[in-house]
């Protein structure tokens, strides 16, 4: 038998198919309290599923509308890999393979570029500290550490793993490594995109001119 969604649940629903609702209108759609309507809204909101907006009438108190939040849209089922998958497939059969890698690669200089701003001056450890919050900002769940010979940094999670386990070449991790480090060394131990469970880099600096 189908479990019954939770009550949250059928709120999140119900948000998605209307767009915006009140708590008079959850309340009657769900058959239960006005009472009871707020404490779910008020948890949603605490988790930052649920965000609200005030409407104003020209008579009367204005009334509140709660809304998904961007991350509760996110939730909701989406098949862009697939469209992704088809689009390059048939880039690739048109201009070729380079093609699509030269694609990725300015991608990969598009977003070094608005991340240097952030990275610009600094020196590896500081370099590298920006670099992984920028990474975890981005989803890729980075972990970084200290070694004999400079750091290992390990990204857990490839946003585009489905499309590197088809093409390898495709990484933006890479390119991004590359540019962003110029003064050290980076070799890939470990690849998601080759079946590992992370990506893990070796960063070790380069010697300086002169020693």
């Amino acid at each position: 038998m189908d479990k019954k969604p939770s009550t949250r649940q059928e709120i999140l629903v119900l948000l998605k198919k209307n767009g915006g609702l009140t708590v008079d209108d959850l309340a009657k759609s769900l058959q239960i309290t006005p009472m009871g309507v707020r404490q779910h809204l008020a948890s949603l909101e605490s988790d930052g599923l649920v965000q609200t907006t005030q409407v104003r009438h020209k008579v009367g108190r204005p009334s509140f509308l709660y809304r998904l939040s961007e991350t509760a849209e996110a939730s909701f089922p989406k098949d862009y890999v697939n469209l992704v998958k088809f689009l390059l497939a048939e880039l690739e059969k048109t201009d070729g393979p380079e093609r699509v890698r030269e694609l990725f690669h300015h991608y990969a200089a598009l977003l070094k570029a608005e991340w240097e701003n952030r990275l610009n001056g600094a020196d590896l450890p500081v370099r590298l500290r920006i670099l992984h919050d920028l990474l975890a900002e981005d989803g890729n769940m980075p972990e970084l550490a200290s070694t004999e010979e400079g750091y290992d940094l390990i990204i857990h999670n490839c946003r585009i793993a489905d499309l590197t386990k088809a093409n390898p070449s495709l990484c933006l991790h890479d390119q991004i490594m590359q540019d962003c480090l110029e003064t050290a060394q980076v070799t890939k131990h470990e690849c998601i995109a080759n079946g590992d469970h992370s990506c893990r880099y070796a960063i070790v600096p380069k010697p300086r001119a002169g020693k």
